[in-house]
């Protein structure tokens, strides 16, 4: 039975530190004039999305080419909208630009 591309993804992710990933969520909910309620749904939403792929440091997804990371947020909607039945417009607020 061939692997399901989620399956493929996951495999190529290093678990590591949390050094990073702090870091790098410090500096995208500190920046820019957000309210405190949206900076913490932004930490809250980007927080999920890594802990689906197992995720402790980011320094290994820029290696990712572009096509992989699409791949992994395709996967991602796929999982809340039949593993968590999240509805359209609760999609739309896990995976916000």
């Amino acid at each position: 039975m061939p692997s399901s591309p989620s399956l493929d993804v996951t495999k190529e992710i290093k678990e590591t530190t949390t050094h990073t990933h702090t870091q790098f969520l410090r500096y995208q909910v500190t920046t820019g004039k957000l309210s405190e309620r949206t900076k913490q749904a932004y930490t809250y939403n980007i927080n999920e999305f890594l802990a689906h792929y197992r995720i402790t440091d980011l320094t290994p997804l820029k290696e990712y080419s572009p096509r992989v990371l699409k791949q992994m947020v395709k996967d991602y909607i796929i999982h809340l909208r039949d593993d968590r039945t999240l509805s359209g417009s609760s999609i739309s607020l896990h995976v916000a630009e």
